[in-house]
């Protein structure tokens, strides 16, 4: 854990601020998997009671965006308002089977599978659009995977040593 944090830190020193909102984001998903996993519901449920809690949130925006004269909803094409209106559908699909998966699945499992998305994205990055590679970006991704692989070895010789 150290050295992801210090990895972390690395890269916030290197930006010269905290990146507050990707903080938010990084602590506010892993506590989402740490309710979803506790949660005493089945994941059909706890998804049903996760949109009827943003109900009333998405309507507070949708009517304040209204009285800004923000809402440019129905501006659109009419094949983008219909793509638009089936992303929601779209997107329950990954989070059922997240909720699935959190409910089958130990929690330092979940948070390694965490970082395959990002590391992709990483090298798809740096390999396919030859992005700009920071060495010190470079040093962060090496210090977590390092991290990641020590985390994991530890844990299957724990596992191994139990059983």
């Amino acid at each position: 854990m150290a050295l992801a944090a210090a990895a972390v830190l690395l890269l916030i020193v290197k930006l010269g601020f905290v990146p507050k909102s990707a903080l938010f984001l990084a602590v506010s998903f892993a506590l989402f998997g740490l309710v979803r996993k506790r949660l005493p519901a089945d994941s059909t449920t706890a998804l049903f009671f996760e949109c009827a809690l943003l109900i009333p949130a998405a309507l507070a925006v949708f009517v304040w965006l209204g009285a800004q004269g923000e809402l440019h909803t129905t501006e659109g094409d009419p094949w983008t308002l219909f793509l638009l209106a089936l992303s929601g559908i779209v997107t329950v699909g990954p989070l059922l089977l997240f909720g699935m998966g959190a409910k089958r699945l130990r929690l330092s499992t979940i948070g390694i599978l965490q970082y395959i998305a990002p590391s992709m994205l990483f090298i798809q990055g740096a390999l396919i659009f030859r992005e700009a590679l920071d060495p010190s970006r470079l040093v962060a991704f090496l210090i977590i995977w390092a991290a990641l692989v020590i985390y994991t070895v530890d844990g299957i010789f724990r596992t191994r040593a139990v059983v």
